[in-house]
């Protein structure tokens, strides 16, 4: 929006001043935006494009195994849960039919699903930090996802999202 007025010596000619504004604007979208979405394009081309995709999945894996086998050898006190399906692969990115949400399974709580409508993406993890179990019932202790966040803030990790007793992590291209 561009407010104009005449001066006290000058009278403003509207046309010639919507002529000149008109001249220097469009109504079409950002050409530099346009470029940002062709070059993005063009990176995501196979096969550099699968290959930096395929390693976000694999960083993405790898930490959600690794939450596990830390739960499993030393989670009896506490540890963070990562929502997801109950089995992964042991090794690589698996199949993308491991992340549909089937109505039978109980550890997404969302009861009877359409099935293979719903998906969930491997590369976004959901950690549930102690105090709230997978259910949503709460325990007698636990850690405020809040906390939690404050402390990966002050060492580098970007968290997405805060809830109250979860938080979000975003494996992206780029970021490993």
């Amino acid at each position: 929006q561009v407010l104009v007025q005449d001066s006290q010596t000058v009278h403003l000619d509207r046309n010639l001043f919507n002529e000149a504004y008109l001249m220097h604007t469009s109504t079409s979208p950002q050409y530099a935006i346009i470029a940002s979405c062709d070059v993005a394009a063009a990176m995501m081309e196979p096969p550099g494009g699968t290959a930096l995709v395929e390693e976000s999945i694999k960083e993405a894996m790898d930490f959600r195994r690794a939450m596990r086998k830390v739960d499993d050898e030393f989670g009896k006190d506490w540890w963070f849960k990562v929502w997801g399906p109950d089995k992964l692969v042991d090794d690589g990115i698996g199949r993308s039919d491991a992340w549909t949400l089937k109505a039978k399974d109980k550890w997404h709580g969302f009861g009877d699903l359409a099935s293979g409508f719903n998906l969930l993406d491997p590369i976004k993890c959901t950690l549930i930090t102690p105090g709230m179990d997978m259910s949503g019932k709460f325990a007698k202790t636990g850690i405020p996802a809040g906390i939690v966040t404050k402390f990966l803030a002050e060492h580098g990790v970007v968290v997405e999202k805060t809830g109250l007793y979860s938080f979000f992590i975003l494996f992206t291209i780029g970021i490993t």
